[in-house]
């Protein structure tokens, strides 16, 4: 009886001994993931930049800010939706005050570092101005044309003056200094540097006292303003809106660290100027920041975290792996066990595949089972789906390899930060109004929860979520891997969109009756073209080679009474509206041109609007021509439109030549990251 007493005690004291150890085992993960009151200052997020377009207030970016971390970071756990979890501001200090557990703390953090980092990327801005004689100009001019490369043009205004514009490199820039500087009247003045965020619009000017005090100016009164944002392929895409010495606005694409060397006009006394402009991408490494304080819970006292991890930019190996998982292989496997085939595609491959045993052995999956596929030139993504969907299994990039794994354990949910500024620049720009960028961002959204993942996200009952933040002009989304994927590929092929260009050369042509005849005859040899507003008395117009325009233009310059005004070139998006405007004398020109390019690259719809305005002095009248069609030009070629009679009984023509331009874009914005990635 007493042995049995002994051995129920023993008993006792075991389990009792056992108790007492998984509750001490246990009281540390719970204590490590207790509710904490962390401080986040976030002046920098909420606080508009002067300058940039979207909200002016910020109580707007408050609720924007607010409405990202409770949507994107454990949006079950929340307040609102009956969670445990809160988020208040404090506008005294620009602060968030948030109520939540470590672990999600350490999410909030890190997705506070992934918006800051969209304000790490500046561009610095360095001006030249340069006023130089007539003769000296020609020499200038002369070493643009020789020794610059050309710039794209992607203005969307008017034009109303005649100008020229090449990049150059550091050398060359130098070597057109020493030249201006031997003209013992040229004056050339350094602007300070200025320094911009993404989409900041800046004001350049010069005083008496401001650009060079104490010297003679280049130009006084100079006034400029300055925009710039950069394209996912890296290039800064800098807008000059010139006030002064003349009005004209243009946008460039420049690669950075080169000059844009633009002629801006003839001023006073015939005298030209030159602007010199220098793009620098800057990056700013930025800490993530954390008001360290003391957070009291009931009436135990508890420290705040001491430091979030920082957040790194993706392993360079992993990257690797998404890489060569895009690479077409070939293979075949008959009944083959799956460890051989595994170590069969590492090889082949060289993207090292381990299978996650734990996971496998309780899914009881046998990595033994024999496997028959069969597989040729697709990719090695589409090839492992196809391989490991017959065991129910799936992949994750993990640890710098491919980690094969349950597809139950394979489900996640990471969340990423895309930028995306430059598509809504550019989308702004083809449909003429920049103030519409939160309602493009809007339609962004839209397209991303129709066409990936319909199913999944938060609208349509699932988990998935995607917000705007116009702060740092970029969407938050929380999806599934996969889904991610897809979404960059949307992404990359948007991009694509917006790499194919027109570039528009204009003439305008006014001539009296009998060189008019003469052109009409050719027109009418060369053929008409394609009018889609077809009208019961249509006006000539052809589609001509490069050899017939220069028989055209030969023929008109015979005669002295022919005038012909040739406007600047300028490179508008696909489907970007653009105008130009020229001034002879009594007489001014207008062009609406609005390209777009068939989706085989060979033809260009020009949709034209033309208006020519004559001003009689003498009797204060506007006698006005004006024509407006829509035609099909192939790339390359010309089209010569007749507008008809002025009361002069003079006969106007318009001469147009569409080019198409393709820019390729080689990086892209992978995952907040620059990565290859292929458009669709």
């Amino acid at each position: 009886m007493s042995f049995r007493a002994l051995f129920i005690a023993t008993c006792c004291l075991a389990l009792s001994w056992a108790i007492g150890v998984n509750s001490a085992t246990a009281q540390p993960a719970a204590k490590a993931d207790k509710m904490v009151r962390v401080t986040y200052p976030v002046a920098d997020l909420v606080v508009p930049i002067p300058g940039s377009p979207g909200p002016d207030k910020s109580e707007v970016l408050v609720e924007k800010l607010m409405q990202v971390i409770t949507r994107s970071v454990a949006k079950n756990s929340w307040e609102q939706v009956g969670g445990e979890g809160t988020v208040q501001y404090f506008p005294m200090g620009m602060a968030l005050v948030i109520h939540q557990r470590q672990s999600v703390h350490e999410e909030i953090a890190r997705l506070l570092a992934d918006l800051r980092r969209l304000q790490d990327v500046q561009v610095s801005v360095e001006m030249r101005l340069v006023n130089v004689a007539p003769a000296m100009a020609k020499h200038l001019l002369l070493d643009m044309s020789e020794h610059g490369r050309p710039v794209r043009d992607i203005s969307d205004v008017k034009r109303e003056l005649v100008d020229r514009f090449v990049t150059m490199d550091e050398k060359q820039v130098a070597a057109i200094l020493r030249l201006a500087q031997t003209d013992e009247t040229a004056i050339i003045t350094q602007a300070p540097k200025v320094t911009m965020f993404q989409g900041q619009k800046v004001v350049l000017r010069s005083t008496h006292d401001g650009l060079d005090a104490g010297k003679a100016l280049a130009v006084e009164g100079f006034h400029c303003d300055l925009q710039s944002v950069i394209d996912a392929d890296k290039l800064v895409r800098l807008s000059l809106n010139l006030q002064h010495p003349a009005k004209s606005a243009r946008t460039f694409l420049i690669a950075p660290d080169r000059t844009l060397v633009w002629n801006v006009g003839t001023m006073t006394e015939g005298r030209r100027l030159f602007v010199l402009a220098t793009p620098r991408v800057l990056v700013v490494e930025q800490e993530e920041r954390v008001f360290k304080g003391e957070v009291r819970g009931g009436a135990e006292e508890q420290s705040a975290p001491e430091a979030w991890p920082k957040r790194q930019l993706r392993d360079p190996k992993e990257r690797a792996i998404e890489y060569r998982l895009r690479q077409p292989i070939s293979f075949t496997f008959k009944e083959v066990p799956l460890r051989q085939a595994l170590e069969d595609l590492t090889i082949q491959s060289g993207v090292q595949m381990v299978p996650d045993i734990r996971a496998l052995e309780n899914a009881k999956v046998d990595l033994e089972c024999p496997i028959s596929i069969s597989v040729d030139d697709i990719d090695l993504k589409s090839a492992l789906n196809l391989l490991l969907n017959k065991v129910e299994l799936t992949y994750v990039i993990e640890n710098q390899v491919l980690t094969i794994t349950t597809r139950e354990k394979g489900r996640r949910w990471p969340r990423v930060t895309y930028p995306i500024g430059d598509l809504l620049k550019s989308a702004a720009l083809v449909n003429g109004d920049a103030k519409k960028e939160e309602m493009i961002a809007g339609t962004l959204k839209d397209l991303i929860e129709n066409t990936v993942a319909k199913t999944s996200w938060e609208s349509m009952g699932g988990s998935a979520t995607i917000q705007y933040f116009p702060m740092g002009k970029a969407i938050v989304v929380t999806q599934l891997q996969e889904a991610h994927e897809e979404i960059a590929l949307l992404l990359a092929s948007l991009r694509k969109l917006y790499e194919v260009s027109v570039e528009v050369e204009t003439r305008f042509v006014k001539m009296a009756p009998g060189s008019a005849k003469q052109w009409r005859e050719l027109i009418a040899e060369a053929g008409r073209g394609l009018d889609r507003n077809e009208s019961p008395k249509p006006r000539t117009f052809a589609s001509i080679s490069d050899i017939q325009l220069f028989m055209l233009l030969e023929s008109a310059q015979g005669d002295r009474a022919t005038e012909i005004v040739q406007a600047p070139k300028s490179t508008l998006l696909n489907g970007q509206r653009g105008g130009m405007a020229m001034k002879q004398n009594t007489i001014n020109w207008g062009c609406q041109v609005q390209p777009v390019v068939t989706p085989d690259r060979r033809n260009v719809r020009l949709d034209l609007s033309i208006e020519h305005v004559m001003n009689d002095v003498t009797k204060s009248i506007k006698h006005t021509t004006s024509a407006a069609k829509q035609f099909v030009v192939a790339d390359g070629r010309t089209l010569v439109w007749d507008l008809g009679e002025t009361v002069e009984r003079q006969h106007l023509f318009v001469v147009i030549t569409p080019r198409i331009r393709v820019q390729p874009q080689e990086e892209r914005i992978f995952m907040g990251e620059l990565e290859r990635i292929p458009g669709r």
